[in-house]
């Protein structure tokens, strides 16, 4: 999605920033790929793309508009990331030109930036979904060697506890039998 914004803007570089924390904007994604840097939300173009919810754009980057992707860049432009009414992170790409930008250009990123929040749900559900697998493989393995009827009945509440705290499996912290 970012090379197509580069491609679609005329950008020559970029980065897709998401909200890790409560106040913080991380690149997961830039070109050129070595490029790391971290944002707060509301400070900088890019933090107060988040807070206003709208594009911004930046004819001739200043120093005042924070850390550039590309040592050169000349303006900018930032999209947010929109998830009904919360913005979760940013489409942002740079230019070597001032004023490089235009508003047609803010709405072509702004529907690419549907695209990147689809690809994150889709990419969230995946996650989700095997971890739920995993999960349920995990106590079917434990329903499994509790029919065993060779084990010891220490052994079957070892290892249903053991399926109960397993990461893999329900991953729960500790587990107790109480004997009546």
């Amino acid at each position: 999605i970012l090379s197509e914004a580069l491609l679609i803007s005329g950008g020559w570089a970029g980065a897709v920033f998401m909200r890790e924390a409560e106040n913080q904007l991380v690149a997961r994604v830039a070109l050129p790929a070595d490029h790391r840097s971290t944002h707060r939300m509301g400070a900088g173009l890019v933090g107060a793309c988040t807070a206003t919810k709208v594009p911004e754009a930046v004819t001739r980057i200043s120093e005042a508009d924070g850390p550039t992707v590309r040592s050169g860049s000349k303006s900018c432009l930032a999209v947010p990331l929109l998830d009904g009414d919360t913005a979760r992170g940013v489409l942002y790409v740079e230019s070597e030109r001032e004023g490089a930008f235009i508003g047609e250009d803010a709405r072509m990123l702004e529907t690419l930036a549907v695209q990147t929040v689809i690809a994150v749900h889709t990419i969230d559900s995946y996650r989700e979904l095997a971890m739920e697998r995993s999960r349920a493989e995990a106590l079917s393995l434990v329903a499994k060697h509790i029919q065993n009827s060779q084990y010891s009945l220490d052994l079957h509440l070892y290892i249903i506890l053991t399926g109960i705290t397993a990461g893999e499996s329900l991953g729960f912290s500790r587990a107790m039998l109480f004997e009546r």
